[in-house]
């Protein structure tokens, strides 16, 4: 397996862990940024994984081999 596929396999596994989080974490209440609920940061980190996995993937798009 190259590494093109490595990645591209990477991020959608990423993106698929990041989603189911970003789903499960909506049955949590949110609260505010001042008075965060129990839902707010694994939604925080749900977020930052979808949008790391984004960028492993466009990257293997993108991949000139």
């Amino acid at each position: 397996m190259n590494e093109k596929k490595k990645t591209l396999f990477s991020g959608i596994l990423f993106l698929c862990i990041g989603g189911f989080f970003k789903i499960y974490s909506q049955s949590y209440q949110m609260g505010t940024a001042s008075f965060m609920g129990p839902g707010y940061y694994p939604d925080l980190l749900s977020n930052i994984l979808i949008a790391m996995s984004l960028i492993l993937i466009i990257k293997a798009l993108l991949w000139k081999s």
